[in-house]
């Protein structure tokens, strides 16, 4: 008899459920890396279409304290956080923390900020001492960067959702595995059935039993194989 390990079936099973396998882990490496990034981009934009929102009701000169209020009013409603910098060197009285201007952005972010362009950040604060998708939108009045609207959400809160992603992931992973296998195994049985048939009766033939017969199930190979086993034996 041939070892369980070393039969066909357990060959073609394990090379089956092998690539099953890695064709999920592939699919899942995959959905993490485009769920994160797209996950992200889309982040950005809203972040700077929200910030637009608010810097769309700033009509020019000094940053007005009701324009202030509009934004912590809006700032306690939303689930980012939303401050406006009043002034290129100082923090406006909206925030709840010290902060330094020139910590929050580059000299090639603030030239793009001068230029009308809205920044887009995404990594380590070290002044939130955190990891943040970030967006940035000047307030400018005749040339003059009179402030800024800074909009961010920590990236904790993406790795939240993505460990809820993978979570749900597995489990279904889980699932189709069992079902995968169960079917697999019938399949496969069903397979290697006939060919047990021929080794069955081949058997027989070398005892000298010449009448025996294997029932032809289908027309692929093993039907042929089954086919031509009978030929052979009806010829001898």
């Amino acid at each position: 008899m041939i070892n369980k390990w070393r039969s066909l079936s357990f060959k073609l099973w394990l090379t089956i459920i092998t690539a099953i396998i890695l064709s999920v882990l592939f699919a899942y490496s995959l959905s993490q890396y485009y769920y994160k990034n797209l996950y992200v981009e889309k982040l950005k934009t809203d972040l700077v279409n929200e910030a637009s929102l608010l810097g769309a009701d700033y009509t020019g000169g000094e940053i007005s304290e009701d324009f202030k209020q509009k934004v912590e009013w809006f700032n306690s409603k939303n689930d980012s956080e939303v401050f406006v910098v009043s002034n290129p060197r100082e923090l406006s009285a909206c925030l709840p923390f010290e902060i330094n201007y020139d910590t929050l952005i580059s000299e090639e972010e603030r030239q793009m900020l001068l230029d009308g362009k809205a920044v887009e950040k995404e990594g380590y604060e070290k002044r939130f001492e955190k990891n943040i998708v970030a967006a940035i939108i000047p307030l400018i009045d005749e040339d003059r960067l009179e402030g800024i609207i800074y909009t961010y959400i920590p990236v904790d809160s993406i790795t939240v959702l993505l460990k809820e992603f993978a979570a749900k992931w597995m489990a279904a992973v889980l699932l189709f595995l069992i079902v995968a296998i169960f079917f697999t195994t019938k399949w496969l049985k069903k397979l290697i059935s006939p060919i047990k048939d021929i080794e069955t009766a081949a058997h027989r033939v070398s005892e000298g039993n010449y009448d025996i017969q294997v029932q032809v199930r289908s027309h692929d190979e093993i039907g042929k194989l089954a086919k031509a086993f009978n030929d052979m034996a009806n010829s001898i």
